[in-house]
């Protein structure tokens, strides 16, 4: 039991090192599977140069984090558990978003890279990224002879794993970006983030939400999904994008901008936008600097970086025309700005307060993301970055893509893990702030009317704050009660959450149907030769 007890020093450029392995995985294999070899080689030979360009040179002030190894060993327990009880892996109960997930995976093991649909001329097209190294475990495993069935379940046990090393490695770089001190601290923050989300149980009409247990439709068309809520629905789009989020906001080179993005693009063209917006963002915010500094050479030479100019040029083009073939994108996806008096407005309210499509918006703010903005104000009203956060959050939800809120609930997840970070950072370094010196200078602080009224505010603005998150907890922990009925009504191996089993038309809709592809619009390209990626580039 000794070695348990066992310290350990991690540096940061360790865990960046390897945050950076897992989150280029997918480009790497989506590039072997997807690309001719001349595009292929293209495609690497950019991506390990980029990858090289960043690690080339030392941290200039190496961060350590002291950690005890049976606290890491429990660290990598609870993202195990996690990803577990969100129905990763198919051990437990899955949301009602799977089937089709569940379709996609199956595809990518048991069928030939890329995967195509013959029967309507298709192709799969989706944010396929986060899968590909589990079902590349899966697909071999079928190649040795195992069948569908086991070789499903092979490639969902990797998938599982794959993300709780993505997870515990978020894990360890929350516990750098928090300066934490203490295996409290460490354990805290990878807490908070599990349970972390609005404060939906105040609008939700119904305790445990009238959507299958699932709080966050509350304000009609208007949606940001808790952490939580996106592991269970749409984890693919996620876990990437909150790594390198995170990467961008605590080193912020511009020099790597560009490679991060495309990571991040590989998990989805809605998180990309919002990571996108913060990379204009601290560019500008460096062009001001190096205007008031005479050093525009630099900044020159940090936009126009080899890893930049490469990501640009070798990668975005494979990824970006891969995504235009989707038929939805090249349908019906058109992107709108909607109408919040027309738009938002709830058929099922029973709340006069909700009637009106203005106080739908104005109650949603609040109840997401801007209550938490005002309690964290006074610690961030001169950064630049609080600002961009919350301007993203209360313009998302005016954009639409087709008919579907899928663009702001996507599109919001780098601008909320932002601002959890910016609440965990308040709540972390601001406590001694808040009561400490209020509690050891008490008698001096009194004295001084407006110092004693300052204190006051910093101590129940912490103690509001601390209460909404809360308040908060309550969505992600519905998520997880769902999960426990589904299993106690139907069981672990539940047939609705994986009924269509494939999107080539063999089955899911009606045995007598007549496939067309566009019933799966949103996951597949029909007619896929008149695309440009599958008539050029694609093997």
């Amino acid at each position: 039991m000794k070695i348990l007890r066992k310290n350990i020093k991690i540096k940061y450029s360790y865990v960046k090192f390897a945050s950076y392995i897992f989150a280029m995985l997918p480009l790497l294999f989506f590039f072997s599977g997807w690309l001719k070899w001349y595009f292929y080689i293209i495609a690497i030979a950019a991506t390990s140069m980029c990858f090289y360009t960043t690690f080339r040179k030392n941290e200039e002030k190496e961060e350590h984090l002291d950690i005890k190894l049976y606290a890491l060993i429990l660290l990598v327990l609870l993202a195990f558990a996690y990803c577990f009880f969100c129905g990763i892996g198919r051990l437990w109960a899955q949301s009602k978003d799977y089937p089709w997930r569940n379709a996609i995976f199956r595809d990518l093991i048991l069928k030939d890279w890329p995967v195509l649909y013959d029967s309507y001329d298709g192709a799969l097209v989706y944010y396929i990224g986060l899968w590909l190294p589990a079902a590349f475990i899966g697909k071999v495993f079928h190649y040795a002879g195992l069948n569908d069935d086991a070789s499903f379940t092979v490639g969902n046990i990797a998938l599982l794993i794959y993300i709780t090393i993505g997870l515990t490695l978020l894990f360890l770089m929350l516990a750098f970006y928090f300066n934490a001190r203490s295996q409290k601290i460490i354990f805290l923050g990878a807490l908070m983030f599990i349970f972390f989300s609005g404060m939906d149980i105040l609008g939700s009409i119904e305790p445990l939400g009238a959507n299958n247990y699932h709080l966050e439709w509350w304000a009609s068309k208007y949606q940001y999904s808790s952490f939580t809520t996106c592991m269970c629905w749409v984890f693919n789009q996620s876990v990437i994008p909150w790594i390198v989020t995170l990467i961008l906001v605590k080193d912020r080179k511009i020099e790597d901008f560009v490679f991060l993005g495309m990571m991040c693009l590989m998990s989805g063209p809605f998180p990309f936008v919002g990571f996108f917006i913060y990379c204009v963002l601290f560019g500008l915010y460096e062009l001001v600097l190096s205007v008031k500094n005479k050093q525009i050479k630099d900044l020159f030479i940090k936009v126009f970086s080899l890893s930049n100019i490469l990501a640009a040029l070798a990668v975005f083009p494979f990824i970006g025309l891969y995504y235009l073939s989707n038929a939805s994108i090249s349908g019906s996806g058109s992107i709108r700005v909607a109408n919040v008096v027309t738009e938002s407005v709830s058929s099922n309210s029973s709340s006069s307060l909700l009637s009106s499509g203005v106080m739908t918006y104005v109650c949603f703010c609040m109840v997401e993301f801007l209550f938490f903005g005002l309690m964290v104000l006074r610690k961030y009203y001169i950064d630049y970055l609080y600002y961009c956060t919350i301007a993203m959050l209360f313009v998302f939800p005016f954009i639409k893509m087709g008919h579907s809120s899928d663009f702001s609930m996507r599109a919001s997840i780098p601008a909320l893990f932002v601002l959890f970070l910016l609440c965990g950072k308040f709540v972390f370094d601001e406590k001694k702030d808040s009561f400490e010196k209020l509690s050891d200078n008490i008698n001096d602080i009194k004295a001084n009317k407006k110092e004693y009224i300052m204190c006051q505010l910093k101590k129940y603005t912490y103690i509001l704050l601390v209460l909404g998150l809360c308040l908060g907890t309550f969505t992600p922990a519905v998520e997880f009660i769902r999960g426990f009925r589904q299993v106690s009504l139907r069981g672990i191996d539940d047939v609705v959450t994986d009924y269509i089993k494939t999107l080539d038309g063999s089955g899911g809709i009606a045995e007598d149907y007549e496939y067309t592809g566009y019933e799966y619009g949103n996951f597949v390209s029909v007619n896929k030769e008149n695309t440009v990626f599958f008539k050029y580039i694609c093997k």
